[in-house]
């Protein structure tokens, strides 16, 4: 297989798992949106950190093993005995390790327990949340059997199920706990949806075995620290600010790190499906990760931009007040130009096996966050918080640098330098010029048409896009069209 065919498959094959991801922050921008408008900033605040303790939950006790058994359900596709042995035990697992630590929380709110600002009742809430946490386990089984369509169809359902049900309940009365009973729905549709999947395509068989689960749980611990050392740093970041600023403060931050993060999923989401790829390369990882970073900053840089110089856009969409927050997300958006490149190396280095690298940029990345969490979130509340994120991510940038020199990895440094510094100078000359959203946003929009002519973003970088939504034939056909006007606007 080529390089450009592997990149090509990434964006191809990614498609409904980024579509799905889209569904997500979508359906989530609506929801939150409609909540606050009919509940105040309060209904937000709390919801968000009663989810923030049932995610820390969930994430330490998960123990990677949704990455581990993807790694065995792909190894084990064509043998279905097998492969129906090793989902069907560490479903089971999941599920009893998940139903007992829920039961757990709801008998510490049932006796009146309380924590800090976490009243009883976020407790019993929370433990509906946990339970549901085994979903993980289809949700691997999907991704490892390549029906990510299917994955978004359940996306989708769950998603209409908690705008329907979460809203109606906060109309009925229900407060913040009908709104986190709305946002359980994808977790709940992600178990329908794949337990009929499951039962339909590789039999229930309805099993324990030891042996598998060890092995998925050593390979998932490879991944496991990383990965709740990241669960921790988004998620500590919310709860700080619950702690010491009240539910208000928090559903500010809590939308502008959901606006932020729906940004960058435009590339990230495309980078980290470089994983799968570039483990089953022998040949050509460096090239083929740098060159989907290179589309994923391409992308993002200029939309991200343009939400950091005039915030209120996205945050009026919610009412008046969350514009109270347009400084924090414009400090979240400022991690864009060091999450990126971070997440491609990360995947890159785990591809390889360098699981101490996947480590250290895991740690540099998130200890430094979780002591300006202590340091600044009293102090500024969310603002705090987004400015100590965004630290973090730079601290991890200086690990990925290094090791960028240490295993030789290309970077035309002139063309990332160009892909960053051009939508940051337009910014720069339109917000001294004070000129209004829809002029300044255009204006910076035509950092594309930059990107385009300079060659940062050639004709085959937009066509690997392309051809994961229309076929080659009907590329050919549209170029064959408009050749003329392709050829100026796109000469590389």
């Amino acid at each position: 297989m080529s390089r450009s065919l592997s990149v090509s498959d990434v964006v191809r094959g990614g498609f409904w798992l980024y579509a799905s991801s889209i569904v997500n922050n979508v359906f989530g921008f609506i929801y939150w949106s409609v909540i606050s408008r009919i509940g105040g900033s309060t209904i937000i605040g709390l919801t968000s950190a009663t989810i923030g303790l049932a995610s820390l939950v969930i994430g330490v006790l998960a123990l990677g093993t949704p990455i581990g058994l993807q790694r065995f359900l792909g190894r084990e596709r064509r043998n279905l005995e097998n492969l129906a042995r090793y989902f069907w035990s560490t479903a089971s697992f999941l599920f009893i390790l998940y139903l007992t630590s829920s039961t757990i929380l709801y008998f510490l709110g049932c006796i009146g327990f309380s924590f800090s600002s976490f009243r009883p009742e976020m407790f019993r809430v929370a433990a509906l949340i946990v339970l549901l946490g085994f979903s993980a386990a289809f949700n691997s089984l999907l991704v490892s059997m390549l029906r990510t369509d299917v994955l978004f169809f359940a996306t989708l359902i769950g998603n209409v199920l908690k705008l329907v049900v979460g809203v109606m309940l906060v109309l009925l009365g229900f407060g913040w706990i009908g709104a986190a009973l709305g946002y359980v729905m994808v977790n709940g549709s992600m178990v329908v949806v794949g337990l009929l999947y499951a039962v339909r395509n590789i039999g229930f068989k309805l099993t324990i075995n030891f042996d598998r689960i060890r092995e998925v749980l050593v390979a998932g611990l490879a991944n496991w620290l990383p990965g709740l050392i990241v669960l921790l740093g988004n998620w500590i970041g919310v709860l700080a600010v619950f702690g010491t600023s009240g539910a208000i403060e928090t559903g500010y931050y809590y939308i502008a790190f959901v606006i932020s993060n729906f940004i960058l999923a435009i590339g990230t989401c495309m980078l980290r499906l470089l994983l799968p790829v570039l483990s089953g390369l022998e040949d050509g990882r460096k090239r083929a990760s740098y060159q989907v970073l290179r589309i994923a900053l391409s992308l993002v840089s200029p939309i991200a931009v343009i939400i950091a110089i005039y915030p209120y856009l996205l945050l009026g969409l919610l009412g008046k007040e969350y514009i109270a927050a347009s400084t924090t997300l414009t400090v979240l958006l400022l991690s864009a130009f060091s999450l990126l490149p971070t997440v491609a190396i990360y995947n890159l280095v785990y591809a390889y096996g360098w699981y101490r690298d996947v480590l250290v940029i895991g740690l540099l990345q998130n200890i430094p966050r979780l002591i300006l969490y202590y340091l600044l979130t009293p102090m500024y509340g969310g603002l705090g918080t987004a400015i100590a994120y965004t630290i973090g991510s730079y601290i991890g940038l200086v690990y990925v640098v290094y090791l960028v020199f240490r295993i030789r990895y290309y970077v035309d440094y002139h063309g990332i330098g160009l892909t960053i510094s051009i939508p940051v100078i337009l910014a720069i000359l339109v917000y001294v010029a004070r000129l209004p959203w829809y002029i300044g946003g255009l204006i910076l929009l035509l950092s594309y048409l930059a990107y385009t002519r300079l060659g940062i973003l050639t004709r085959r970088d937009l066509r690997i896009i392309l051809e994961a939504f229309i076929s080659r034939k009907k590329i050919d056909e549209v170029y064959s069209r408009f050749r003329s006007i392709i050829d100026f606007l796109i000469p590389y």
